[in-house]
């Protein structure tokens, strides 16, 4: 069974074109959302759906795929590009709980920290006298360092 043969790309969502499974009707979206991608079984073996959605448009299997607004169910054709897992983890959001509501910017005694970090390598930017300014020095250092792969605040 190829995959071509049974799914389709329709504007980024994986659609089923013929019969392979009395759980996916014809015509209807493949897979289910699972720790924030969506994923289907195919022929006994798992997939992302976005690993596949790739493949249809290239004809190439990609171990790893960004999404580069960061939304991992947006699998439209402009919106993956291809990276190595350090690229891809320069796209990541805010992490919950953190101090500051901003990437790279945490509370630091009555100001504000900025910070970085690529490749388990920290580097300091500086310290702000209010969060927003560490935020932009943030998204300056980012854009330097990652490219196109950074993810900033503004």
């Amino acid at each position: 069974m190829d995959l071509r043969d049974y799914l389709e790309d329709v504007d980024g969502k994986l659609i089923c074109k013929q019969y392979y499974s009395n759980k996916v009707p014809v015509g209807s979206e493949v897979g289910c959302e699972d720790g924030g991608y969506r994923r289907f079984k195919f022929n006994g073996k798992r997939y992302l759906t976005h690993t596949v959605l790739h493949f249809l448009r290239t004809g190439r299997w990609i171990k790893r795929l960004d999404h580069k607004d960061g939304d991992t169910l947006n699998n439209t054709d402009g919106n993956l590009r291809e990276s190595s897992a350090s690229q891809n983890s320069r796209n990541r959001r805010s992490m919950a709980g953190s101090s500051s509501k901003f990437l790279g910017v945490s509370k630091f005694r009555n100001k504000w920290k900025a910070q970085i970090s690529i490749e388990n390598k920290t580097t300091h930017i500086g310290v702000f006298d209010n969060e927003e300014d560490a935020a932009r020095a943030y998204d300056k250092e980012a854009v330097r360092v990652a490219g196109e792969f950074a993810r900033v605040n503004f």
